[in-house]
């Protein structure tokens, strides 16, 4: 009897502790799971995708915009804007440059695998749009073979690359530059998302652009959310559902899209990861920190060398053929700067000032979009790159040239004067030797600037080194790998430069 009690007593016992360490376990895992939200977070948008999101009167607005203010208002938290190009969106989230994202960024399997996602808050889908006056291109369909300009790190660049059997993939950094593009002939179509053609159709475009063909693989956009953010996930599914339920998501887009929002809007289920969030301490914030160290793909970046070592190609290529035009026309403009004859010299100054005193990056995009509707056909983006660098290299070799003629002691020209020789035989065989001596340096780091000039081209499509890297980048979400290796290539082409011409240098002086 005693035994049997005894043995009550102890199962008694065992069920009561389990009974308590299962409660605490519940209550722990409730804590974790309504762990409290952070005060503020930083999100990042696009520069332009309008009408989700654009800057008008000097701040940003648009649907998107909107929606992620009243997210943020019903559940509780400030936001930071950070604007950023949409390839470099994924990236900042990994990175941890930002904890949220809204750009109309359509949610997929291969970008889950880097992010998490809210559940959808827009449907949308891809539409073609070809010049108003084309009759040829009817449906996707026709577009094999030609040539389609898109978004940089866009789902529709990948439809393209692999849905469209032979055509040609004109990647844009801005969207802008994409219906450019297609205005100025450089493209045949433009392939993107229909709620921001139609907008430009409606607002910009309206007897230069038109929408043919269905709308293709309908898409869900989702708001971006770095990992690791669960509970931050969870407040903003809950006040998402909040916001369609209180009539504020129907507003919105009653006032951005001027309709009601489909009856199919709302997501049929929530694609937010599965566990209770947890509110990282101390500890585990710096755990967290040095764990960014060692998650980088170092060893994966092998696969990509070639199509870096391609755009390092392209990068030289238009570096000495541009450095090449660029000295004989600062030869041409370098002498006319010291011209007597003053149509020469205004002629040559106003070339040097015009060129040196614009970006870069502006005469590039002048060069590649506006030049051919002036002259009548397109310019290939690599000639586009070649001339840009020309052009601009010339105006600081010319003053290169102008300093060491005029550095030459002006006896010179005099004794070869004395000598019998023409003024222009005495430039030729007296002073241009000595002149061209002193050039050396002031040319090697003239050609340097344009290795690095060349980076600015990818804006019109130039396969260089940055491009190639910003390709990479966008669609395998590896952006510190890809651009700390392309670093790695112009440290190493500009040292070696650097070490050739300090040899030839030495070489020229003794």
């Amino acid at each position: 009897m005693n035994y049997r009690r005894s043995f009550f007593a102890g199962l008694a016992i065992t069920a009561s502790l389990a009974m308590t360490a299962g409660l605490s376990a519940c209550s722990s895992g409730e804590s974790e799971a309504e762990a409290p939200l952070e005060d503020s977070y930083t999100y990042a948008t696009d520069t332009s995708f309008v009408p989700f999101e654009f800057k008008k009167d000097g701040e940003y607005v648009g649907f998107d915009i909107d929606i992620i203010n009243a997210i943020a208002d019903e559940a509780g938290f400030e936001l930071k804007q950070e604007v950023t190009n949409f390839d470099g969106i994924i990236p900042g989230l990994q990175t941890g440059s930002f904890d949220l994202a809204v750009a109309g960024i359509s949610i997929t399997d291969e970008r889950k695998e880097a992010i998490d996602f809210s559940d959808p808050y827009y449907k949308s889908g891809l539409i073609v749009g070809v010049p108003a006056d084309n009759d040829d291109i009817k449906s996707v369909d026709d577009l094999e073979g030609k040539t389609v300009a898109t978004r940089l790190g866009s789902t529709s660049a990948a439809y393209i690359k692999e849905n469209i059997k032979g055509a040609e993939s004109n990647t844009y950094e801005q969207l802008d530059q994409a219906y450019l593009s297609v205005q100025s002939g450089s493209s045949d179509a433009v392939l993107y998302d229909q709620p921001n053609v139609a907008y430009y159709i409606r607002t910009e475009g309206e007897d230069k652009l038109k929408m043919v063909g269905d709308l293709l693989e309908a898409q869900d956009y989702g708001i971006a959310i770095s990992k690791d953010n669960d509970n931050l996930v969870d407040a903003v599914n809950e006040a998402m559902g909040t916001i369609k339920d209180n009539g504020t998501y129907d507003d919105l887009y009653k006032e951005w899209f001027g309709e009601e929002p489909p009856s199919d809007s709302a997501p049929p289920q929530a694609l937010s990861p599965a566990g209770p969030g947890v509110s990282p301490g101390p500890a585990l914030l710096w755990k967290d920190h040095m764990s960014r160290l060692t998650q980088f793909n170092w060893l994966g970046v092998v696969d990509y060398l070639p199509a870096l070592a391609a755009g390092l190609y392209y990068t030289l290529l238009v570096s000495v053929i541009g450095l090449i035009i660029g000295f004989a026309l600062g030869a041409v403009f370098g002498l006319g700067r010291i011209s007597r004859k003053k149509i020469i010299y205004g002629l040559s100054s106003a070339y040097v000032e015009l060129l040196r005193g614009t970006p870069v990056l502006v005469q590039a995009i002048w060069v590649y979009f506006a030049l051919p509707l002036i002259i009548g056909f397109n310019i290939p983006s690599l000639a586009a790159g070649i001339l840009v660098i020309g052009l601009n290299s010339g105006a600081y070799i010319a003053e290169i040239v102008r300093g060491a003629v005029q550095s030459v002691e002006k006896g010179q020209m005099e004794a070869g004067r004395s000598l019998g020789l023409s003024q222009h035989l005495a430039m030729r065989y007296v002073i241009w030797p000595q002149a061209f001596k002193r050039m050396i340096p002031p040319l090697g780091n003239q050609f340097i600037i344009s290795i690095k000039d060349t980076s600015l081209l990818s804006v019109i499509l130039v396969p260089e080194l940055i491009f190639q890297g910003r390709l990479i980048a966008s669609n395998h979400f590896n952006a510190v790998e890809i651009y700390t290796t392309v670093a790695v290539f112009y440290l190493v082409v500009t040292l070696t430069l650097s070490k050739v011409l300090n040899i030839v240098e030495k070489r020229l002086t003794h």
